[in-house]
C-alpha cells in the first residue's frame, strides 16, 4: 500500500512523536508530582494532547489519555489567568512562592531524571564506556600552541593539573586560566610524555581565550553503529569491522578515515576493511550528511553512514548508576560549553538547530539503533 520511501518518513515521524512525547510527559509528570505533594487541586493529568480519548477520574483528578501522542499538560486549580481559582487553600495562586517556585522547577528537574534513567539503563544493559584519550587533530599557525611546540598527535593528558576525559575538558581548563598566566599541558608524544606551558590569547571570532589547537577523542577505524540505509550497510559492512585503507591509502584512527572522506571529490570511495582477519574491499557511495555545517566549498560534507565502535565494559548496577550520574553531569557541562560558545560566535549560531533540525537528528539517531537514538534522548532532555 505505501512505497519504502513513505514508510519511512511515517516510521521516523512516529519515533519523533513518541520520542519527544516521552519528554514532555516526563515533564508534565514532575509538575503533577510535586504540586500533588505540596498539596495543590490537580483537575487534569494528560498523556498526549488534543482530543482525550480515555478518561478515569480517581479521587479529585481527571486521569485522561489525549489523541495526539506528543507530551501532556497539567491543568491545576487557579493555574490559568482566567481561572481564579477556588481560594480554599489548595489552589495554586494561594500557595507560597517557595512552593510555587518548586512546582514549576519541577519539569525541567524530572528532565534530568529521565536523562539519568536513560544513562543508567544503557550502562547496565551495554556496559561503560572506557574513557578513549584525547588527542590534538590541528594546531593553528602562529598560535600559542604551536609557539609552545604542540604538534598533532600530541595526547593531551592533564591541563593545569586536572585529568582530561573530554575535548570540552581542555576548553574550560583554559578559560579558568587567569588571564596572562600560562596553562601546563601534559602530553604524550608517542611514548615520550612532555609538558609545555602555553599563554592562550584573545580570540575575537570565538569571544574568548584559546590556545589554537583542535582537539578530538582518539579512535581506533573500528566501525560501530552502522546507519540503516547509508553507504556503509550497502556495502556491506558490520559493527566491528576494521577499516584498514581508503582509496588504497592505510589508516590506523577513526580521524584518518574521516579526513580521507573530507578530502575526496568523487563520493565513490574504495574502502578496505577487516572482518576477524578476513581482508575484504567495497566500493561505497557517500552521501551528503545534511546535519553538518556547509564547508567552505558550499557543500555538505560526504558521510559513509558509520559511527566509531566505542569499547564498553560490561558493570554492576551500582556502577551503572553511578556511571549514569556523571553522563548527565557530563551532558550538562558539554550543553553549557555549548550555549556559551553559542553567545561567542556566529558560526556556533548557525548550527543551532530548530524543530525541524532536532526532527532530523532523532531521525537520523534512530537510523544508527536504538541505543544511539536514547543517547540522543538523554542529552536534549538535559
Amino acid at each position: 500500500m505505501f512505497d519504502s520511501q513513505t514508510l519511512g518518513f511515517l516510521e521516523n515521524a512516529l519515533v519523533f512523536t513518541l520520542s519527544l512525547g516521552l519528554m514532555i510527559a516526563f515533564h508534565e509528570l514532575g509538575h503533577f508530582l510535586v504540586a500533588k505533594w505540596c498539596d495543590v487541586r490537580v483537575l487534569t493529568f494528560s498523556v498526549g494532547m488534543g482530543k482525550k480519548i480515555f478518561v478515569r477520574k480517581w479521587g479529585e483528578t481527571e486521569y485522561a489519555l489525549s489523541a495526539i501522542p506528543f507530551g501532556g499538560y497539567v491543568q491545576m486549580d487557579g493555574e490559568s489567568p482566567e481561572d481564579e481559582g477556588s481560594g480554599d487553600g489548595r489552589d495554586f495562586p494561594s500557595k507560597s512562592l517557595l512552593a510555587r517556585t518548586a512546582i514549576v522547577l519541577a519539569g525541567p528537574f524530572f528532565n534530568l531524571i529521565l536523562a539519568f534513567f536513560i544513562y543508567v539503563g544503557i550502562n547496565a544493559t551495554l556496559g561503560v564506556v572506557s574513557t578513549p584519550d584525547i588527542g590534538v587533530s590541528a594546531v593553528n599557525d602562529g598560535s600559542p600552541a604551536a609557539v609552545a611546540g604542540v604538534m598533532p598527535g600530541d595526547v593531551i593528558v592533564r591541563v593545569d593539573g586536572r585529568e582530561v576525559a573530554t575535548p570540552s575538558d581542555v576548553g574550560v581548563a583554559v578559560r579558568k586560566a587567569a588571564e596572562g598566566e600560562a596553562v601546563a599541558l601534559e602530553l604524550l608524544r608517542g611514548d615520550e610524555p612532555l609538558t609545555v606551558q602555553v599563554i592562550p590569547a584573545f580570540n575575537e571570532e570565538y569571544g574568548t581565550r584559546l590556545i589554537g589547537i583542535g582537539t578530538e577523542p582518539l579512535y581506533l577505524p573500528v566501525v560501530g553503529p552502522v546507519k540503516k540505509g547509508g553507504p556503509a550497510e550497502a556495502a556491506g559492512l558490520i559493527d566491528g569491522d576494521r577499516i584498514t585503507a581508503m582509496n588504497g591509502v592505510p589508516v590506523s584512527t577513526w580521524r584518518e578515515v574521516i579526513v580521507a572522506v573530507s578530502e575526496v571529490s568523487d563520493p565513490a570511495i574504495t574502502l578496505g576493511w577487516d572482518r576477524s582477519g578476513v581482508a575484504m574491499e567495497g566500493v561505497l557511495t557517500a552521501e551528503r550528511n545534511t546535519m553538518a555545517p556547509t564547508g567552505a566549498n558550499g557543500e555538505k560534507p560526504l558521510d559513509l553512514g558509520i559511527a566509531p565502535h566505542l569499547n564498553r565494559q560490561d558493570v554492576g548496577f551500582g556502577t551503572a548508576v553511578v556511571a549514569g550520574g556523571q553522563d548527565t553531569w557530563l551532558a550538562g557541562r558539554v550543553l553549557l560549553d555549548g550555549i556559551g560558545q553559542i553567545f561567542r560566535s556566529s558560526e556556533a549560531r548557525e548550527g543551532v538547530a530548530g524543530p525541524i533540525g532536532i526532527a532530523q537528528y532523532i531521525a537520523d539517531s534512530y537510523a544508527y539503533g536504538f541505543s544511539v537514538l536514547l543517547e540522543l534522548l538523554a542529552l536534549i532532555s538535559v
